[in-house]
């Protein structure tokens, strides 16, 4: 679990690449951060800014589309079916903001239990410094 909850192997790829552009003398906008939630709630403006930055032409982005009429199999279905029904991004019912950790572990408490929790808590802590630093290099 602890690998999968982090984003120390996101910074370090992203570290990476802006080094490897700043040791051959390369001042660049790369590596590209998108973040998630602007992607699905401000889908325009972040595929505008995504095009102009990788020059492409963003009249070729299509914004919506024909849903599925059907799956090939029932596995297809049950993992792609809320996408292969959908019609254009989806998007959030609410934003997402940094959690406010007292009020997760109440929650997560309910769900499953104390230790559970505890154990959330401090895996959301200690990713939260990476993807900070991630978030600030979005765009």
């Amino acid at each position: 679990m602890a690998v999968e909850t982090q984003f120390k192997w996101q910074r370090m790829v992203y570290n990476c690449y802006k080094g490897w552009y700043a040791s051959n003398g390369i001042n660049s906008k790369f590596p590209v951060v998108i973040d998630g939630d602007k992607l699905v709630n401000e889908t325009r403006e972040q595929m505008e800014k995504l095009c102009e930055m990788l020059g492409l032409d963003v009249s070729n982005t299509r914004y919506s589309w024909d849903a599925t009429k059907s799956f090939p199999n029932i596995a297809y279905e049950y993992f792609g079916g809320t996408i292969g029904r959908s019609t254009g991004v989806i998007r959030k019912e609410e934003s997402v903001d940094a959690p406010v950790l007292d009020d997760e572990m109440k929650k997560w408490a309910e769900e499953w239990d104390d230790e559970t929790a505890s154990l959330m808590r401090r895996y959301t802590e200690k990713a939260m410094p990476d993807f900070q630093f991630l978030l600030a290099r979005s765009i």
